[in-house]
């Protein structure tokens, strides 16, 4: 009877020890979660800036391309008009 009282003791020691060692883990975990999670979210506001950049930059690049286009056509334009009239001439 005596072993077994020993042992029962033993063994809820060993369990606040384990408690104890969880719970430090875990806030140790939760200190690393949540460094994580703040350089996750810093990494996605970062991302989130690139990607309105690149859509800025892209909407320019679509933009001046229209007018590449436009000012190419009115050139055509103007150079079939220059042959028209020197053929005239």
């Amino acid at each position: 009877m005596e072993e077994k009282a020993v042992k029962v003791k033993a063994d809820r020691d060993q369990a606040r020890k384990d408690i104890k060692t969880a719970e430090r883990v875990k806030t140790a975990l939760t200190k690393r979660q949540k460094n994580a999670l703040r350089i996750i979210k810093k990494h996605e506001k970062a991302l989130r800036d690139l990607n309105k950049q690149r859509r800025v930059l892209n909407k320019r690049n679509r933009e001046l391309g229209y007018r590449t286009y436009e000012l190419e056509q009115k050139a055509q334009q103007l150079q079939n008009r220059v042959q028209q009239l020197q053929a005239r001439n």
